[in-house]
């Protein structure tokens, strides 16, 4: 909360939204000294982190984990958006503001990029950086992984050895994109997602097949069993693809709410889980429900495993029969959302924002082990397994480590014990910021911008469409960005 000593009121963020907007989409709100809302604007479909005026406050600068800054003209009283910023390397975290207007920000990824008070470039900290986000076993060999990262795709191998398995990064492909915020393994590959809003195809070796541009942020994807289609969830709604080509083959909608997690069952229907935890079972063939359920919580990720969907996030990991419903949950001791999970050998391995690694029993969901005060923020979460099918957790985080645990089943010992870490090695950041400018309107112009765009690009970026840095080339049209109750309703509803 942060006070506007121009106009004597106050200026709040949200995280969650409230009432039908609740899980949906977040803003800002404004509130009197007496505590009397007096209006608020919506702009963010994930949490907003901040909110800072510049040193005369006729400007307000906010945004959050959509990684979009808006700058407000708070010359006059109505909550107007006169310009938005897009294209960071990372969600944004901070924001300061300097004495004589300049404006730093803070991404997650450690890069602080500073900006004049309108927004254009001027520099950042040219930082080196890198995570491990996802990993997934090839289907042909489940010792060969492809781990997603903040350069593009690592694949690694799993080799012997007297002191169990060894984890090898044979390379590492650079996309030019964002960060690779997911991977699903494909035939010889696997598809892959970026922080820019990009899908992509690429071979085992490196070789892209295909790359296609999203107009919303991608957050998973999920391959079909059959290997024909690729299903991504965006702020937008599903996103389905044709896994040979990239051509787009249908959109689904569930209510107009942003899509965060998406997964293929057995048979080849589609299961789309909205932020707000609506879970929608989509026909393979068509579009027609098969079955809805709401339960209630945000997902991270969602897969299918022994002809159960397994839904991880807010509320820890639950297994759920789909035309049933929730039939068991383990969240117990995890002190924050819940990042992702594995289940194996009748075991559950979670780990959590509060930088923790849990164990229970799959059968009886007791709690079976807790580290704690882990050295980095777990994010990936895989099963490998030694020459004599021992199970082992490989984990990715978040400055790039690679830790992998010995999992004991036998009850005998601590469920996890420690045996050895990997680097893999930073990169620099590339990335392009676009500018788009709205009408000098009120709230409700303000609401759905139709202006024009300007890309900025970094210096050092080798994005495929880089420009050199000029904030006033290549001027578009933009397209007006959709509020939820603009969004239309479909099959899923």
């Amino acid at each position: 909360m942060r006070y506007d000593a121009l106009h004597d009121r106050f200026w709040a963020t949200q995280d969650f939204g409230e009432g039908e907007n609740a899980d949906v989409a977040n803003g800002v709100v404004v509130v009197s000294p007496t505590g009397e809302k007096e209006g608020e604007l919506l702009f963010a479909r994930d949490d907003v982190e901040f909110v800072a005026f510049s040193p005369d406050f006729t400007r307000a600068y906010s945004g959050g984990f959509d990684g979009e800054l808006h700058i407000f003209d708070n010359s006059r009283r109505e909550l107007c958006i006169s310009r938005t910023v897009t294209g960071f390397p990372h969600q944004l975290s901070d924001l300061t503001v300097g004495s004589a207007g300049q404006v730093y920000v803070l991404c997650q990824d450690g890069t602080v990029v500073e900006l004049d008070a309108e927004g254009g470039f001027v520099r950042d900290t040219a930082h080196r950086r890198q995570a491990v986000w996802d990993i997934q076993p090839s289907r042909e060999d489940p010792r060969t992984l492809y781990c997603a990262t903040d350069s593009g795709v690592a694949v690694a191998r799993v080799a012997d050895s007297a002191a169990g398995p060894m984890v090898r990064v044979e390379a590492e492909y650079l996309t030019g994109a964002g960060f690779t915020r997911r991977v699903a393994p494909a035939e010889s590959g696997c598809v892959g997602i970026t922080r820019d809003g990009t899908v992509f195809r690429s071979d085992r070796d490196g070789t892209v097949r295909w790359r296609v541009p999203l107009p919303d942020l991608a957050h998973t994807v999920a391959v079909s069993p059959d290997g024909g289609r690729a299903l991504v969830a965006t702020n937008g709604g599903a996103v389905e693809l044709d896994a040979a080509d990239g051509s787009r083959l249908a959109r689904f909608d569930v209510d107009g709410l942003p899509v965060w997690a998406t997964a293929y069952l057995p048979d080849g229907d589609r299961v789309l889980v909205t932020r707000n935890g609506v879970i929608a079972v989509l026909d393979a063939t068509g579009a027609s429900l098969r079955w809805r359920f709401d339960q209630g919580e945000y997902p991270k990720r969602a897969w299918v495993q022994d002809n159960r969907l397994y839904v991880v996030g807010d509320g820890g990991l639950k297994e759920i029969e789909v035309g049933v419903g929730v039939a068991a949950r383990w969240s117990r001791l995890l002190s924050n959302t819940v990042e992702n999970a594995v289940v194996c050998d009748g075991l559950v391995l979670a780990s959590s924002y509060g930088m923790q690694l849990a164990a229970y029993e799959h059968a009886g969901m007791r709690f079976a082990g807790l580290l704690e005060d882990l050295p980095d923020y777990p994010k990936a979460l895989t099963v490998i397994r030694d020459a004599d099918g021992a199970p082992y957790l490989l984990v990715g985080c978040r400055t790039g480590l690679l830790s992998l645990y010995r999992v004991h089943t036998d009850g005998s010992r601590p469920v996890l014990t420690k045996l050895r870490d990997h680097w893999l090695p930073r990169r620099p950041v590339h990335y392009t910021l676009r500018h788009q400018d709205h009408p000098t309107a009120v709230a409700d112009a303000c609401d759905t911008p139709q202006a024009r765009t300007a890309d900025a690009t970094h210096p050092g970026a080798t994005h495929p469409d880089a420009r050199a840095h000029d904030a006033g080339e290549a001027v578009t049209a933009a397209p007006p960005r959709p509020t939820p109750a603009a969004t239309a309703t479909t099959a899923a509803s």
